[in-house]
Formats: C-alpha cells, structure tokens, sequence
C-alpha cells in the first residue's frame, strides 16, 4: 500500500465513482456535477464520448463547454470523486509525513460542512453532528499517535495581553 492509500484508509476516504445526466437547453455552458474533487472525467453527449471543446474544473466539479450543448441534448457526466483530491493529499505527504499528512486531512474535514457531507456519502441516518464527533475522536487519536512517536508535548501559547499579572503563588483554592 502507497502512502496516498495509507492516508485515505486512515480518514475513510474512499475513492468512489458516479454520474450525473444533465438535459442541455442549448444556453448552459457550464454545469455543476454533484460532487468536488472530480477527476477521471468522460463527458458523453447523446451516448457519445466528447473530448474537445470542453474544460474540467476539477475542484469545484465543473464541466464548462466552449459552445452550450443544443437543446434536449443529453449530457452524461461520468467520473470519479473523493473527499481530497489526490494532489490534495500527496501535497500533505510531500509537505509533512503520512501521519500528519493525516492530521492534516482530519482537520480539513471538520472545518468544512461540504465535505463532511461527502465523508458520509449522504447516509440519511447519521447526523452531522455524528459524523462531526466520529472524526474529532480519529484526530484525537492520530494527534496523541503522532505525539507519542515524536515526543512532542503539545502546550498553550498566551498572549502576553492575556497572562496574569499575580504572582504565580497566588493562592489559588478558591477556584477549586
């Protein structure tokens, strides 16, 4: 197993596959499949395999045609998807290691609502705040991991605006 599929197993990235069937009204140009992180594109117009005239916006997952598809043409989109891309992850990789590599991508799930939404490949039965809590404890847990191989003690950094100005006997009791 490559270090991208180390990280994507980590985090629960699966690569997956899909489509979107789209009826051209002959004024659109561009159209917005369903999912972000699109790569391994075919664009078919009427069943019929189309390689030019068309730009891939991978990341946002655009499809944009320099001339809009005629009206009641069928536009078949097939490709596939992830939450990161892979030039997303082995970034993290080149940049870090493969364990921060994966802290990094825990981290980018919880900071992003869409793709939290994609992690959980649209299950109606898990709430977000579920999947929300689920991929807390995987950044919990690779934080220690990573912590624990290095040696590193993560600590507080305070503002000097913020430090107490008490003598750092202070009795301190009544706070207990």
């Amino acid at each position: 197993m490559n270090d991208l599929e180390k990280v994507r197993v980590a985090i629960g990235d699966r690569v997956k596959a899909d489509e979107n069937l789209i009826s051209a009204n002959g004024e659109l140009v561009d159209f917005q499949v369903r999912h972000e992180n699109i790569w391994d594109v075919n664009v078919y117009l009427d069943d019929v395999l189309t390689t030019t005239g068309i730009t891939v916006s991978g990341i946002p997952g655009v499809i944009a045609f320099a001339t809009a598809p005629a009206d009641g043409i069928e536009v078949r989109v097939t490709f596939k998807y992830a939450a990161f891309s892979d030039i997303e992850l082995q970034q993290y990789i080149d940049d870090y290691d493969v364990d921060q590599a994966i802290i990094m991508a825990l981290e980018g799930i919880l900071s992003s609502v869409a793709r939290q939404r994609d992690y959980k490949e649209a299950d109606s039965e898990v709430k977000n705040s579920q999947v929300f809590a689920q991929v807390e404890k995987l950044l919990t847990y690779w934080n220690k991991k990573v912590s624990n191989k290095k040696g590193v003690t993560k600590g507080r950094r305070i503002h000097e605006q913020y430090k107490s100005t008490e003598p750092t006997d202070a009795d301190l009791s009544r706070l207990m």
